[in-house]
């Protein structure tokens, strides 16, 4: 996929149910494409393991700022420049974010945490500065709420028709008992 990705742009990699975010910190050139800063795995990965893999589930894995082309870390999948907080947030200025992105760069290592340490929160943090776990873990968890208040719901109903089976179901015992006697 070919698009216009400029230092210090976040972007967004479709892998299916979920998205990889990194931050570009060198734009193509002739010779050269555009290079990502993400979260990719500690050992270094192999092509199809960079970033937010389907292995990063693991409580127990491992995660390192590495920079890559961005060829490597879409592995085929489309991507975008997704700046999608700039009309909320502030961004920092374009040399501020590479700079930022590049300190970071192997000296960074935590275990994953699909909720709050991960690809598109650390992308966040170099592009604005600020602590977000990002949209689509919130989007996630708002989904995982009404699934719960959905249940609860459900729940309560079918407690609810239990309760009044059973009233029924006491009157009518009492009726016959009244008028066998």
């Amino acid at each position: 996929m070919s698009c216009v990705i400029k230092a210090g742009d976040m972007v967004q990699f479709e892998r299916g149910v979920y998205k990889h975010w990194g931050v570009c910190v060198s734009e193509a050139t002739e010779s050269e494409e555009a290079q990502i800063v993400h979260a990719g795995p500690e050992n270094g990965g192999e092509q199809g393991e960079l970033g937010c893999s389907r292995k990063f589930y693991d409580p127990e894995h491992k995660v390192m700022v590495r920079k890559d082309p961005v060829s490597l870390v879409a592995d085929g999948d489309k991507y975008k420049v997704n700046n999608y907080l700039d009309g909320k947030e502030r961004p920092r200025s374009r040399a501020d974010i590479v700079n930022e992105a590049m300190k970071q760069l192997k000296e960074y290592t935590w275990k994953y945490d699909l909720r709050m340490k991960n690809c598109e929160a650390f992308a966040i943090w170099l592009r604005y500065r600020i602590e977000d776990k990002g949209k689509q873990v919130k989007k996630a968890e708002k989904a995982a709420l009404v699934g719960a208040g959905g249940l609860v719901v459900v729940a309560v109903g079918a407690v609810g028709a239990v309760g009044v089976a059973c009233l029924l179901n006491s009157g009518n015992n009492n009726r016959s008992k009244s008028s066998k006697q």
